[in-house]
């Protein structure tokens, strides 16, 4: 009787090993067809955009990340995002957090000059005839802001972001200088919808879109050295050079994520799909002579002409595991340029503390690492991000907003 009990216990076993692999490969198969089928999808759907129809372009999407939360965590987001943030990572996400959020956030970086300086040249650039004694030497400084609110259920969702950038860039040498600047406004709404599939192992997948409005432009003036005039006297001319650019177009961001389990998430995006800024250009050239050390009457010609620039669209995919460690989440994205974002994220329940790290890691390019917390009291949500490279300090991350 004893043989005959341990034989059907040694049975049982062997069924629940079984039973085991068969969901352990079920699993497997179902991240790696996930994620086979998210890479099809962004591939077939980015494709090359067309050339740009301007000698001077906008730097697109200056930022790097939306929030201080992704911020912190290397832009390992993709997989990650919900809420509102979620309309600018992966719209996907918008499907997955039931709550209300209202955020805003400022994120600078100021190089070689201070908040002054840069206001001071920003003035110069866009009056229309700058003074090259007012420009610095050499100015490196971005801002960037952006805010936004949105409502998420469970199923379904909406949300807009609006977001700010500009960089002024100056360096004069020798009688030559020149200096651009650039403004990027971008608004987006969108909605998900999610469901159980019944494939083995692709779990509940979810799917978004979200559409954009972006209003941008840029500004460029320069001076060439001095050139020597035939004669006496000494005469010299000087020609300054000015472009300022201003456009606006519309496009489609579409994501997908697969819960596979309640630990294993995969996803991804394709942003940008049919974005390209029309608007004008204008071209102003001044020539100045100095006679004898004093400026004479310019010679001004200005003339306007059609701009349209293509953006090209990108691609990213995402996996987020949840360990067998509370509150814990490591994630990892990959973008078509090959960069990679690796970051991961420890936090109490309901975020009432959280601590975070990450990485990016791109190409020719030294690793940037980046830590970050958060607290949560009641209603409102406050964080903040840092980033190193090379062993400097690079650029900081404030963030606070009410989470219903």
């Amino acid at each position: 009787m004893g043989s005959v009990t341990r034989s059907r216990r040694l049975g049982g076993l062997f069924v629940s090993m079984r039973n085991c692999k068969k969901e352990l490969a079920r699993r497997v198969l179902g991240a790696a067809g996930g994620m086979t089928i998210i890479i099809v999808m962004m591939m077939v759907a980015a494709r090359p955009a067309q050339a740009l129809v301007s000698e001077l372009s906008i730097p697109t999407a200056p930022w790097k990340e939306l929030d201080a939360r992704s911020y912190a965590m290397g832009g390992a987001y993709t997989a990650v995002a919900d809420g509102v943030a979620a309309t600018y990572w992966n719209p996907a996400g918008l499907a997955t957090s039931p709550w209300l959020q209202l955020e805003v956030g400022l994120q600078p970086q100021v190089m070689g000059a201070d908040w002054q300086t840069m206001r001071l040249l920003w003035t110069e650039l866009n009056s229309g005839h700058p003074d090259p004694e007012r420009i610095p030497d050499r100015v490196n400084a971005t801002a960037t802001l952006n805010g936004g609110g949105g409502l998420a259920f469970r199923t379904a969702g909406a949300a807009l972001w609006v977001q700010a950038a500009g960089q002024i860039v100056a360096d004069k040498e020798a009688g030559s200088w020149q200096a651009n600047a650039y403004y990027w406004v971008e608004g987006a709404a969108g909605g998900g919808l999610a469901a159980p599939v019944s494939l083995p192992g692709l779990g509940r997948v979810a799917a978004g879109a979200a559409a954009r409005r972006v209003v941008a432009g840029t500004t460029w003036v320069g001076q060439d050295p001095p050139v020597p005039q035939p004669g006496a006297g000494g005469n010299v001319r000087v020609t300054r050079t000015s472009m300022q650019v201003n456009a606006a177009g519309n496009g489609l961001d579409l994501g997908i994520r697969m819960e596979l389990s309640p630990r294993l998430v995969v996803a991804g995006v394709v942003k940008n799909l049919g974005l390209g800024l029309a608007g004008t250009a204008t071209t102003r050239s001044e020539v100045v002579e100095y006679a004898g050390g004093e400026p004479q009457p310019p010679e001004v010609s200005e003339r306007t002409q059609p701009f349209y620039q293509a953006v090209a669209p990108t691609w990213r995919v995402g996996v987020a595991v949840k360990p067998f460690l509370p509150g814990v989440v490591v994630a990892v994205d990959l973008e078509e340029n090959r960069t990679m974002h690796v970051g991961g994220e420890w936090a109490l329940p309901g975020r009432l503390v959280s601590l975070r790290a990450g990485a990016v890691v791109a190409d020719s390019q030294a690793a940037e690492y980046r830590l970050g917390a958060g607290v949560k009291l009641g209603l409102l949500a406050a964080d903040a991000a840092a980033s190193w490279q090379q062993g400097r300090l690079k650029e900081g991350f404030l963030q606070a907003g009410l989470q219903f």
